[in-house]
């Protein structure tokens, strides 16, 4: 979890040291995104937090030494 100005951002970060197995951000699946939004949707409860505040999620995808950043990667997928 990370925080750009007031957006509190939740990042999903992959590693490959080759594309061999396919990209990184490849290993973003959906059920995947389900799993980082009920974390959201936790966080969001711990903290008393309105469903409304501004957050997104985004995708870091390292390969070798290249890094891709995927800024609001996917849409919340769940519910608050």
């Amino acid at each position: 979890m990370a925080q750009d100005q007031d957006v509190i951002v939740f990042i999903e970060v992959k590693y490959r040291r080759t594309a061999a197995k396919g990209l990184p951000e490849e290993a973003v699946s959906s059920r995947k995104m389900q799993k980082i939004s009920r974390v959201a949707a936790f966080f969001f409860a711990r903290y008393q937090l309105s469903p409304d505040t501004a957050s997104r999620f985004d995708v870091i995808a390292i390969e070798g030494n290249s890094l891709r950043h995927y800024r609001d990667a996917f849409p919340f997928a769940g519910s608050f």
